[in-house]
């Protein structure tokens, strides 16, 4: 789900296929990365799109992204 913190509200629903788990965001805002079950996904912030999905095993956990 993405939510507007301003207004408490649910402004849209990205379908992961499983569930999703973590999150991190690119410095600039653009694409946010997201554990789910099997994969990494790549996410567009403006459109919601999944945009990659990357492979990397079993229930990963734990995510961050450095400049």
């Amino acid at each position: 789900m993405v939510i507007d913190a301003e207004r408490n509200e649910v402004i849209a629903t990205i379908p992961v296929g499983g569930y999703a788990n973590h999150i991190a965001f690119t410095p600039d805002g653009k694409e946010a990365y997201v554990t789910s079950t099997e994969s990494v996904l790549v996410v567009d912030t403006l459109t919601y799109e999944i945009v990659a999905k990357i492979p990397v095993g079993k229930d990963p956990h734990e995510i961050s992204l450095e400049d």
